[in-house]
């Protein structure tokens, strides 16, 4: 992390850029020179995330004698949990359990929230800090976003979707499973049949989201080109940031998506919840003007 800096140093402002260490990750290497110097603890990780912790201290410490510290935005997250003796970090949600912390000396005050996220949450979030007023696409959404959350993942031909307490699994060609998420992290008991409404719904928005997901990378469509799409989701949401279509729109467009655009041009978001068959939570929204 410190040549990450000196490298930082060299480069024309402004920029975005990203490091992935591996440090706290098998075979859990510690440098020579930085060896004997932390616990052991009681699973091999632990003495590597005390180095870990250390690097991003010594990464600072250097950071903020630079001219680029005082107008840039760090963010620290991870792809999966790490090795741990912690259940909660065994189960199925639990593998994937990760922080996302966003810091900035720009920042005016701290935000902690416990709303679901995912790494695709992370560019809405940071438009909505930096109150970009351009058309923007992605699948994610703002943690600002006064709509529901939920977090999705693909692995081995499955897709996991999280909606509020209940969590999916579907896999092509299978009937779609649903699982209690708070009473059954370990998805063991299916109750798809007892919640039928519930289950179709998970599984209309995961086919929702694979179908947009595929077409745009097919058609090369991942920017907005046209700013009838913006139009669109501006009036689907009632009111939504201009430009962005991310979960919000995903979530009321599931009904109809095969349908296209066209289907929902007009549609409120209030008509698109209820023909979804779900009402339309409103959560306190947190103020996204949190920078200097």
């Amino acid at each position: 992390l410190q040549y990450m800096v000196s490298k930082l140093n060299t480069f024309s402002q402004p920029f975005a850029t990203a490091v992935f260490t591996l440090s706290s990750h098998h075979p859990y290497t510690i440098p020579e020179q930085h060896k004997g110097k932390f616990p052991k603890g009681t699973l091999v990780v632990h003495e590597t995330v005390g180095y870990t912790d250390y690097a991003l201290r010594k990464f600072f410490e250097s950071a903020e004698k630079t001219d680029w510290f005082k107008n840039t935005i760090f963010i620290i997250t991870a792809d999966h949990s790490a090795l741990t003796g912690t259940k909660e970090f065994q189960t199925e949600l639990g593998l994937y359990r990760i922080p996302i912390l966003i810091y900035s000396p720009m920042l005016k005050h701290g935000v902690n929230t416990d709303k679901t996220m995912q790494q695709i949450d992370i560019l809405p979030t940071l438009a909505d800090m930096l109150h970009v007023n351009k058309n923007i696409f992605a699948f994610g959404k703002s943690v600002f976003s006064e709509f529901p959350h939920y977090y999705i993942r693909y692995s081995n031909g499955e897709y996991i979707l999280l909606i509020d307490k209940y969590i999916s699994k579907y896999r092509e060609g299978y009937d779609i499973q649903l699982f209690d998420a708070e009473n059954d992290p370990d998805m063991r008991n299916d109750i798809a049949t007892q919640h039928w409404e519930t289950a179709h719904y998970h599984e209309q928005l995961t086919k929702a989201i694979i179908q947009q997901y595929n077409n745009r990378l097919i058609h090369n469509q991942t920017i907005i080109e046209n700013p009838g799409d913006a139009r669109r989701c501006r009036a689907d949401l009632g009111g939504a940031r201009p430009g962005y279509l991310g979960h919000e729109f995903e979530m009321k467009m599931a009904p109809y998506i095969s349908y296209g655009l066209e289907a929902v041009d007009k549609m409120s978001a209030e008509e698109l919840a209820k023909a979804a068959g779900e009402p339309l939570p409103i959560e306190e929204p947190l103020d996204a003007d949190i920078l200097e």
